[in-house]
Formats: structure tokens, sequence, C-alpha cells
């Protein structure tokens, strides 16, 4: 890939300085950050792609922790994972956390959904609960 912007390209500091192989130093650094950054990201995807595939539970469950998501909500998430076979269980006071957490020693348990995903709970009540 190469970065051409014509003229423009050489209005920079570097250029009113004279020097005109900085332009392509610069664009070189830009072009590998880029390849990078891509990189990264497939990988980031690949590896998603994979876990919700092969472990849609954990999955979920991660998912859910992270509350990283913007454009997933979590009933979107639980549909998806109910459509993948994925076993979710409500929230229940005897046995939730407040993380969603894999109810069982396999990945393929259920899927128990903690307190963070109940509106107006705040951690440290969950805690005394």
């Amino acid at each position: 890939m190469k970065f051409d912007h014509g003229p423009a390209a050489e209005t920079g500091d570097a250029a009113q300085k004279g020097d005109r192989h900085a332009s392509g130093r610069i664009q070189e650094k830009w072009r590998r950050s880029l390849e990078n950054h891509a990189a990264s990201f497939a990988l980031l995807v690949y590896s998603s792609a994979w876990l919700r595939h092969h472990e849609p539970a954990v999955f979920l469950a991660t998912l859910l922790k992270s509350q990283q998501i913007d454009s997933y909500t979590p009933s979107q998430l639980l549909l998806d994972a109910r459509r993948r076979g994925v076993e979710v269980l409500p929230v229940d006071v005897h046995v939730s956390t407040w993380d969603s957490a894999i109810e069982g020693p396999t990945t393929s348990a259920p899927v128990r959904l903690g307190f963070s995903l109940l509106n107006g709970m705040r951690e440290d009540t969950s805690d005394r609960i």
C-alpha cells in the first residue's frame, strides 16, 4: 500500500524545512502501523469466532462479564447463545454471583446469569445477598 497525496503530502513541517525524505519515512511508519493494527484485529476476530463456535457458553459468560460491548445488548447475546444450544439459567439469590458464570465443571455447562445484569443492582448490595 502506498500513500500518495500529491503536493499535499509535502506541505508538512518536514517539507518546509527542506527534508523531502521525512514525508516518505512518515508514510512508511504509518503503513506499518496500519498493517500491525489490521493483523491484531484479524487475530482478535478469528479468536472470537472460534470461541463463539466451539465454546458458546464460555463466549457468552465472558462477553456478559466484560461489559465492553457497544453493539450487542445482553438480551441479543442471550438470544444468540440459546440458538446455539447454550442453557441459560436465571439470576438466583441462592446461587448467582455478581458476574454471569458457567455453572459446572465443563465448558458446556449452563450459564448462570449474574446480579450485574439487574438494573439498579450494585455490586456491594449483591455481596450482602
